[in-house]
């Protein structure tokens, strides 16, 4: 695990966020062929990496390009959109919520050492 820390940390910024942002279009495209299931907490893999490596800024980025990747695929199969545009704005937050926390969470650990 320590080796993919290292590789992954000297890999540039923006090569982090394109794997992120092309984990986020696998995962909506899963999303999508799945229906109805919430597939949220996959969403968290490509905000957490790109939060971890190239900070808090790009992660808020993936995060909502991850919101607006699961509303899409949610709009398709919308049975009661009343709550789809509540629920996406929703999940969107949360994924913000997270970019940030991991991204303050390693800047801790980074002054701690």
């Amino acid at each position: 695990m320590k080796c993919v820390k290292e590789f992954l940390d000297r890999q540039p910024k923006a090569l982090i966020v394109v794997i992120g942002i092309i984990l986020v279009g696998v995962i909506g495209w899963i999303d999508f062929l799945t229906g109805d299931y919430s597939l949220l907490v996959f969403y968290l893999i490509p905000v957490s990496l790109v939060s971890w490596f190239s900070g808090r800024w790009a992660g808020a980025v993936t995060a909502v390009a991850s919101g607006c990747t699961r509303f899409i695929s949610d709009y398709a199969l919308a049975l009661n959109s009343r709550h789809l545009y509540w629920n996406s704005v929703e999940d969107m937050v949360f994924l913000v919520i997270v970019a940030f926390l991991i991204a303050l969470l390693r800047a801790a650990l980074e002054r701690e050492t």
